[in-house]
């Protein structure tokens, strides 16, 4: 896996790549699931196992940035839970989600920054790397760089 950084800052690039691992991981899950005729339950349970972790990777990191609302990684998600319904492409989004319970992504995604957050103001000793480099932002922010 890893965490790719355009030139520009942006993480684009990365939320596509994690978007393609993503669906790579989903058709191998898919492929066991269709010859085992498995319940929504246990196809939703192995997404959050396999292929959740793939799609948030660095979620920590690259959560924190503004998306776009068309995001890859929201995309793989609706995409499992549609194929796991056996609708259209073409059906409402927040219908299927709600049927299947699910919450889109982008929760959980800012959820990890807040604890990556949290573990790093309270876990990180003063002189680390870590702690200067959030210092350094902070200082950036505060001044409005």
């Amino acid at each position: 896996l890893g965490i790719v950084v355009n030139a520009a800052g942006t993480f684009k690039a990365n939320n596509k790549h994690l978007y393609n691992k993503g669906l790579k991981a989903l058709f191998g899950v898919n492929q066991s699931l269709n010859k085992a005729n498995a319940t929504i339950s246990v196809r939703n349970k192995l997404f959050d196992t396999c292929v959740k972790p793939i799609l948030l990777y660095g979620s920590e990191i690259w959560g924190s940035f503004k998306s776009s609302k068309s995001s890859p990684i929201e995309a793989a998600h609706l995409k499992c839970c549609k194929q796991s319904l056996n609708v259209p492409r073409s059906a409402c989004n927040l219908a299927v989600m709600a049927e299947l319970g699910r919450y889109p992504l982008k929760l959980e995604e800012s959820i990890n920054v807040i604890k990556h957050y949290i573990r790093l103001r309270q876990n990180v000793p003063a002189d680390s790397l870590s702690a200067d480099a959030h210092l350094c932002q902070l200082q950036l922010d505060v001044s409005g760089a």
